[in-house]
């Protein structure tokens, strides 16, 4: 049994820019410290087997307190603009290895080209400078570099209340400016952009009682579209947001004093999944409006008053209308998940539509929630973390990312963020292996250059890639469908992946339904894939055993009907993995 003499290693900010010095923090056992005879830390950088850094340090010879972590700095190449790095710590004795650590950070030139989004939604005047600092540092730690402040405003359609630094919210809520401006000072210490959630189009009833032509309206003129129920005494009116109504300025105006007044970098534009048409009565002229037609003008519009630097993202609820703002002037391409987008394959077609409408210039962030963690429900906490799972990877393999973490080790379980649920301490361990996994394999996980190429090469009558267990073929496809191992093959001229999602023996590929039982473990799989171009060499990465590092596969090449194929064996698959193939 390996020792655990590294407590844990950490860098300074959950993402880096060009030329930015990274600082390194590794936290040893306090039980070593009176047994340091022959001690010594293998420090690597590296990307697969290339090494950026290497050093080593000998514990004696410190000048320094082991009880306090040992501190080194590197400082980012100029012109590296994305990339990911393997941070490896090795513990020796005596030439002997005895522990071993591994995580990653990554650097970009903007925070978009890897937007690991996270969230907050308690901004009460109780929260602890501690406690706030304590989220911060396990969000940074998951390398979430950009964050949503959820409800954290006043109204939605002014969200900064006029003179005090305490107010409560539509819901009852108490909030503090004073704590969102701590918190969004934390977030940029952390490297984590801070953005503001506002929806673009909900007003409550006095406004509405003040303004009424500026009104979404109905045909009949007489019920409301809004998102309260009639019978309560308060509600969100939806309003119209065409050019010529005086509310998209009004609401702009709002992110405006949202970004100068408290330092947030960024809006998150909301809407509901509704109406799809509505009546403008503006001027005193009943006119029907297309509510798509008008998102992608509002999207522009923000743009050109917000300025080029203010991250902006809209919401596609339910991939509405990704055709329209997908193409749009917003940073990445967001959608919220729900029904009938019900599977995992769902997932998949959701990011590989949205990556070909805005031309593979976007990255694409998937909020599934998962709604098996919602206390509400009585689902065991661990048959929803196992549904957590499978979701994460399926997004993730896929090339998106997933909206699911935040306010600390929390998850979220419904559209309204604060009933997020606690992780625990074990599975909050799994996704911080995910999430140093795919910032570690940045570049092989979410290259703009990758395209998708696993409905032409895997499963149906394709050959291109075959895998076997024990010479026996095994259920595999593009699909994920149920008993099979999900196979997702991305490709750009200097390497190749192909994403192994184990989906043997789950309960269902529905994503948001809790899952009973884990999939079933697939040992020595063996692959043969079709390649033309030479191989520099295999790498398989899995995360599921908490060792990230690149294991190196030995090849061969062997005769095909259409020339030469690639042979090699996946040692285990247990929820997800990767492999890479370098070619030149």
């Amino acid at each position: 049994m390996k020792l655990q003499l590294i407590q844990k290693v950490t860098v300074d900010k959950a993402q880096y820019h060009p030329g930015e010095w990274v600082k390194i923090e590794i936290f040893l056992k306090g039980e070593i410290l009176n047994n340091i005879i022959n001690d010594n830390l293998q420090v690597e950088i590296n990307d697969l087997d290339y090494k950026f850094y290497n050093s080593e340090i000998n514990l004696i010879e410190l000048k320094q307190d082991l009880a306090s972590p040992i501190i080194l700095s590197w400082q980012i190449p100029q012109k590296m603009h994305f990339e990911g790095f393997g941070l490896d710590i090795k513990y020796y004795k005596n030439e002997q290895l005895l522990d071993s650590y591994s995580t990653g950070f990554d650097v970009v030139g903007k925070w978009f080209q890897a937007p690991r989004y996270g969230f907050l939604s308690e901004f009460n005047l109780d929260k602890k400078e501690k406690d706030i600092n304590q989220r911060l540092e396990i969000m940074k730690n998951l390398h979430l570099n950009i964050v949503q402040f959820y409800d954290w405003m006043y109204r939605h359609h002014q969200l900064l209340p006029l003179l005090q630094e305490e107010y409560k919210d539509i819901f009852n809520r108490p909030l503090s400016l004073k704590i969102i401006r701590k918190q969004i000072e934390g977030c940029k210490k952390n490297g984590m952009l801070p953005i503001a959630y506002g929806a673009m189009y909900g007003a409550e009833k006095d406004f509405v009682t003040e303004h009424s032509d500026w009104i979404a309206a109905t045909r009949d003129g007489i019920t409301r579209n809004s998102i309260l129920d009639d019978k309560q005494p308060e509600y969100i009116q939806i309003m119209n947001i065409t050019a010529d109504c005086p509310w998209r300025e009004h609401i702009v105006n709002q992110y405006r004093q949202a970004i100068e007044n408290l330092g947030f970098k960024g809006i998150h534009m909301d809407h509901y999944g509704f109406p799809k048409t509505y009546y403008s009565l503006i001027n005193n002229k009943r006119e029907l409006k297309d509510m798509e037609a008008e998102f992608g003008r509002f999207v522009e519009y923000t743009r050109k008053e917000l300025g080029e630097e203010t991250a902006l993202i809209f919401n596609a609820a339910n991939n509405w209308p990704v055709e329209i703002v997908a193409s749009k002037p917003q940073d990445v391409v967001y959608i919220e998940v729900w029904p009938p987008n019900d599977t995992f394959y769902h997932l998949r077609q959701l990011i590989l539509e949205a990556k070909k409408l805005a031309n593979y210039n976007k990255q694409v962030i998937l909020a599934a929630y998962i709604s098996s963690l919602n206390k509400k429900k009585k689902i065991s906490q661990e048959d929803g973390e196992r549904a957590a799972r499978l979701v994460t990877a399926s997004i993730f393999a896929n090339g998106g990312f997933h909206l699911v973490l935040g306010e600390g080790a929390t998850i979220l379980t419904d559209g309204y963020y604060p009933e997020f649920r606690q992780l625990t301490s074990e599975f909050s361990r799994v996704m911080q292996n995910y999430y140093d996994m795919i910032t570690r394999y940045s570049k092989y996980l979410f290259s703009q250059n990758l395209r998708d190429k696993s409905a032409f090469l895997t499963g149906g009558i394709n050959d291109e890639i075959m895998l076997e267990v024990k010479g026996k073929k095994i259920n595999f496809g593009p699909n994920g469908e149920k008993d099979s191992i999900w196979t997702i093959v991305r490709e750009n001229n200097k390497f190749k992946t192909l994403n192994l999602v184990n989906l043997m023996g789950i309960d269902t590929t529905k994503w948001d339904q809790p899952q009973y039982t884990d999939p079933k473990i697939q040992q020595h799989i063996e692959i043969e894939w079709l390649i033309d171009e030479d191989v520099e060499s295999v790498y398989w990465i899995t995360a599921d055993k908490g060792d990230i590092r690149p294991r190196k596969i030995d090849f061969i090449r062997d005769k095909h009907k259409r020339g030469e194929i690639v042979r090699f064996t996946i040692p285990e698959l247990i929820y997800w993995g990767l492999v890479i193939v370098k070619v030149h």
